[in-house]
């Protein structure tokens, strides 16, 4: 299952802590009243658990810094992922069907 992030703290020391050792992190932006991101969160959770070298992580829109981020990050609509290594951005992906996100994730991921 993928971890949570609670706010813009423990994002920002995620991408501090993975600077310089490749290690792909993708995170979904979400929120607990939007039905698309109900919908994806069960295949990303799965995608989650069988995940060798990929860091997976939600986080609430409805958490102000986390809003924040999103907006900072020029993300408009949830579901949205965003993946991160060595703290450059290598995609961002809008999709809530299954297909789409994992081809990808696979597309972009080492």
């Amino acid at each position: 299952m993928a971890k949570i992030i609670l706010d813009r703290d423990m994002y920002d020391s995620l991408l501090e802590e993975h600077a310089n050792d490749n290690v792909t992190m993708i995170f979904k932006f979400g929120a607990s009243w939007c039905g698309p991101c109900k919908r994806i969160e069960p295949h990303y959770d799965e995608y989650a658990k069988q995940a060798d070298t990929t860091e997976c992580y939600h986080m609430d829109i409805d958490e102000d810094s986390i809003g924040e981020l999103m907006e900072e990050l020029d993300l408009k609509l949830v579901p949205h992922f965003f993946m991160v290594r060595n703290t450059q951005v290598i995609s961002t992906k809008q999709t809530s069907q299954k297909d789409e996100l994992l081809s990808w994730i696979d597309e972009h991921s080492v």
